[in-house]
């Protein structure tokens, strides 16, 4: 997201629902400006659903930007949920494949003495923490 130096910030302009707003920020303006548009699409989708034929006259844009951020909140805690879920099933589902080809075929004793007996499995189910890194040099964590 930053293309800027850290610590370096610089002023942004972006329109959200007509309104310009200086930022001061490292963040990329093109992603800031993406972003903005975003939430002025969001304004438009809440303002026509909630507030229909009355979208005409003056609707306070407070009470539309309050509507959206529960909105973006609500999206924002289902999508965590998702995400749990899956990574939840995908480790049951690992566990299940691990533990069968742990059954068809049984550590060699070269790699049992490279890896101490029982370790592989005790690390899976110990809730450490563990990291990746994808190719885009982001790295999860997980337990």
């Amino acid at each position: 997201m930053s293309s800027a130096p850290p610590g370096s910030l610089r002023s942004v302009k972006v329109q959200i629902a007509g309104q310009t707003l200086a930022l001061r920020t490292d963040a990329n303006a093109a992603y800031l400006r993406e972003l903005a548009a975003f939430v002025t699409e969001k304004l438009g989708e809440v303002r026509d659903r909630h507030y229909g034929d009355v979208a005409r006259r003056a609707v306070s844009t407070q009470a539309l930007a309050l509507l959206v951020a529960l909105q973006l909140a609500d999206e924002l805690h289902q999508e965590r949920a998702a995400g749990r879920t899956v990574r939840a099933e995908a480790r049951a589902r690992i566990e299940k494949i691990l533990a069968h080809l742990d059954v068809l075929h049984p550590e060699q004793p070269q790699a049992r003495a490279a890896t101490p007996a029982g370790s592989r499995r005790k690390s899976r189910s110990s809730g450490a923490a563990r990291r990746t890194r994808s190719r885009d040099g982001a790295v999860s964590t997980w337990r």
